[in-house]
């Protein structure tokens, strides 16, 4: 699978923040006095500080367009380590070196951290292949079994009677295929439709970095502004796409199981009416069919090693080599200088630890319970359970020396925000990410309207089950749902002024993203997979925001935001806080779509 582009506007403003802190004192004035050796010395170093400066800007002025954001990592990690090299600097040199490589080693940690996200988003998909295998080959193991110590010594009277329970549960089965086949197709049809709007989003964004790259830096910053909106606008369709090959890494195998059951009784059922009067041949016939379910279960059992060989390696080969590297880089950029912004960046690279660390133990929990779960497949893989209980055991463990890990990089970096001025909203933010590690979550606000059941419970119960006490806590709304309804805000203004700067800097990853699904109201989850498709609509269609979002009215308990390039976006007043009303949302969006296409199929004729 080819990764997908990761970069986007917020890593372009982090990076320029860095850049500029770095490259403030990128000229060091050389005093007259010095010795001809030593001034020629400085100004070599001060030549190759300038060139790692003008190749820094380079690098990240093509990340997610002309080069894979791991390739422009390691360019950077290449560029850090040549800094440390330069021979001859004057203190002030040295001081503007470091700064520098620290500023690199920064924006080389995020690139790595958003990779190692995408990375975690498949290794969720393959520990749900993973599972699904394994339940597939037991429950086709146990059936052969079954089959295989049949009791075939009932009369020939009693044939009719056999026949009839077989096909009430086989018409039963056809029907979940059917209905099966046809979720699968319309899965699969979507996603193909995500991936072919990404292509053309890519191509898109590539073209405007090249036409920026061929006029003048002012000329050419609307054009980088634009593809950067544009790769913003790709995230949530690459999060669509994954939960895509998620699903369909649940349903196919089981459809596949469901048609094995249903070819099986179909034989039985073929059997019967071959075997009436003839019990010894429907013995035979059965027998054949648990042989075919043990070579089928020996199948599966290859085909989950397999899985579990590749899963292995992906973590050993992949992940941890880069969560080392990312971790290392990160390091380095939270002990920048004493200056305002170098303790943003410093706080910035600790929380990005914190975040890494938390990644991590979500990971070795998630680890934890497949293991947990393998070990019941012991009759099978001839593996012992107390092997995969074993494998258990030390990644719980693992998961509380990360959790340990994240905190004491939150804390470090909560200890860095303290001492900026004004920057009590970073601080509260570390705060939040701290009391997430403890379970501690924000509950929705009471009101007359309740969620759906499914949103309301959840099953974070059956999520947790098996963890440290002191795991991170399952968002709100369940394992499965995205915490909804968890951050409504004071006035439409507020969600408005939300909205902005979430456009003038870029997404800001994981929290921003929360944030923004705390802000979405749902009164019916059906309404979720229509929104997906009709934002997927949208953004193929749309030129995106021209300018600012305002509130165009407010009245009593719903309000109103005119979104430029974009549909407008309904409000709705809930125990006293705004939400994003997601129903209202989506009718809106189809009947916007509805007239676009009605528009277009005018302009054929």
């Amino acid at each position: 699978m080819s990764r997908p582009v990761q970069a986007s506007r917020a890593v372009n403003a982090f990076a320029r923040r860095l850049g500029i802190l770095a490259l403030a004192g990128g000229t060091c004035v050389l005093a007259g006095c010095l010795g001809d050796a030593q001034l020629e010395e400085q100004t070599q170093a001060q030549a190759e500080i300038d060139e790692a400066g003008d190749q820094y800007r380079t690098l990240i002025s093509g990340v997610g367009v002309d080069s894979d954001p791991l390739t422009v990592a390691n360019k950077l990690d290449q560029l850090g380590r040549s800094l440390q090299s330069i021979k001859g600097t004057s203190s002030k040199q040295k001081q503007v070196a470091t700064k520098l490589a620290a500023s690199i080693a920064a924006t080389s940690g995020k690139l790595q951290a958003m990779s190692l996200i995408s990375m975690d988003l498949d290794l969720r998909a393959m520990r749900a292949r993973i599972a699904l295998k394994a339940d597939a080959a037991m429950i086709i193991a146990a059936g052969a079994q079954v089959r295989m110590a049949s009791d075939f010594s009932t009369p020939n009277s009693e044939v009719n009677q056999t026949r009839a329970g077989f096909q009430q549960p086989h018409q039963q089965i056809r029907g979940e295929n059917s209905r099966l086949e046809e979720q699968i197709t319309q899965v699969s049809q979507q996603r193909d439709r995500n991936n072919q709007q990404l292509d053309q989003m890519t191509t898109d964004s590539a073209q405007l970095s090249r036409q920026a790259n061929n006029v003048s830096a002012i000329d050419g910053y609307p054009l980088v502004e634009e593809s950067s909106q544009i790769r913003a606008k790709m995230i949530p369709i690459k999060t669509t796409i994954a939960e895509a090959e998620i699903q369909l890494a649940g349903l196919q195998p089981e459809l596949a199981r469901k048609r094995t059951m249903e070819e099986n009784s179909q034989a039985l059922i073929d059997a019967t009416h071959r075997a009436e009067g003839n019990i010894e041949s429907i013995r035979a016939a059965v027998l054949a069919a648990g042989q075919m379910g043990r070579e089928r279960a020996q199948t599966q059992v290859q085909e989950l090693k397999t899985l579990l060989q590749t899963y292995g390696t992906m973590q050993s080969e992949q992940i941890e080599p880069l969560m080392e590297t990312a971790l290392r880089n990160l390091n380095q950029a939270q002990r920048s200088g004493s200056s305002k912004g170098e303790r943003q960046i410093a706080a910035d690279a600790s929380t990005l630890m914190g975040e890494l660390h938390a990644i991590q133990a979500s990971s070795d929990l998630e680890d934890a319970r497949l293991y947990t779960a393998l070990a019941n497949t012991s009759s099978i893989t001839g593996v012992d359970a107390s092997e995969w209980t074993n494998l258990a055991t030390e990644a719980s463990t693992a998961a509380e020396a990360s959790i340990a890990e994240a905190r004491s990089a939150y804390e470090t970096a909560l200890e860095k925000l303290t001492m900026i001025n004004g920057n009590e909203a970073g601080q509260t933010a570390v705060e939040s990410l701290i009391k997430a590690l403890d379970g501690v979550r924000i509950a929705p606000p009471a009101s007359n309207n309740t969620a759906p059941a499914a949103m309301a419970s959840g099953t974070a119960s059956a999520a947790t089950a098996g963890a440290p006490a002191n795991a991170p806590a399952p968002p709100s709304g369940g394992a499965n749902m995205p915490p909804f309804a968890t951050n409504g805000m004071s006035s439409p203004q507020a969600i408005c002024d939300f909205l902005n700067s979430m456009r003038d800097a870029g997404p800001g990853g994981m929290e921003m993203m929360q944030q923004m699904l705390g802000m979405m109201y749902i009164s019916d989850a059906s309404a979720l997979p229509k929104l997906q498709g009709l934002q997927q609509q949208a953004m193929r269609g749309g030129t995106g925001a021209a300018g600012p979002a305002r509130v165009v009215s407010e009245r009593g308990d719903t309000a109103m935001i005119d979104v430029p390039g974009a549909t407008q976006m309904p409000l709705m007043k809930v125990g006293g806080k705004w939400y994003i009303d997601v129903n209202k949302l989506v009718e809106l969006m189809e009947n916007s779509e509805s007239n676009r296409s009605g528009g277009r199929g005018r302009g054929r004729n």
